[in-house]
């Protein structure tokens, strides 16, 4: 563990499957002490390979088992512009991975929907998050980093980049051709953990 600032830390992993046991051990950690102190945890769940490994792991036992899940709030950090069940989804993907087995409120998961509209709901989301997180951040905001440097749907040179102002943007990838729900960095940096 390597001491980046005063409010964060950087840890370099050992083994992949050690890694994964440290990210579990500290998703339920950040968990049991979000529940205790606020008496809730809110979390924005990212895509990809290394968190749907993660998202499978809390499925089972003994981290399961572990959590009062019902204190959950699952948020997203970014969405791509499809439906709900595609297979490109990131909600779709955390519920197949193992949220679904988890017991969830269903009116806890808080998905982004971007496939239609997205300006719009990208402020409908972005109103929810103000409303469900009363002036904080998120207790945890899981992210990945794509080959280009990206994290979140915050592409290298697209105007999500420059949102100071915002919590939740719709961000055209003119490089990918489509556009994403995001996360800005303002909201990003609210949260008092990353992972």
């Amino acid at each position: 563990m390597l001491n980046w600032d005063t409010r964060r830390n950087v840890m370099i992993g050992g083994s992949y499957d050690q890694t994964l046991e440290y990210c579990a051990e500290q998703f339920i950690k950040i968990c049991e002490e979000s529940i205790e102190k606020f008496g809730s945890f809110t979390v924005a769940l990212s895509g990809g390979s290394t968190p749907k490994a993660l998202y499978t792991l809390l499925s089972k036992p003994p981290y399961s088992t572990r959590v009062d899940w019902s204190k959950v709030y699952l948020f997203w950090s970014d969405e791509r512009a499809v439906e709900m069940d595609d297979d490109d989804s990131n909600y779709n993907m955390a519920m197949k991975a193992g949220f679904s087995k988890l017991s969830i409120p269903e009116n806890h998961i808080y998905r982004m929907k971007a496939e239609k509209n997205i300006e719009a709901m990208a402020h409908e989301y972005e109103k929810l998050i103000e409303t469900h997180l009363k002036g904080r951040g998120f207790d945890l905001v899981m992210l990945g980093m794509g080959e280009d440097g990206h994290t979140a749907s915050l592409f290298p040179k697209t105007e999500g980049l420059h949102a100071t102002q915002k919590r939740v943007i719709a961000n055209f990838i003119p490089q990918k051709e489509c556009w994403r729900m995001s996360l800005t960095f303002a909201c990003i940096n609210e949260a008092p953990t990353f992972m």
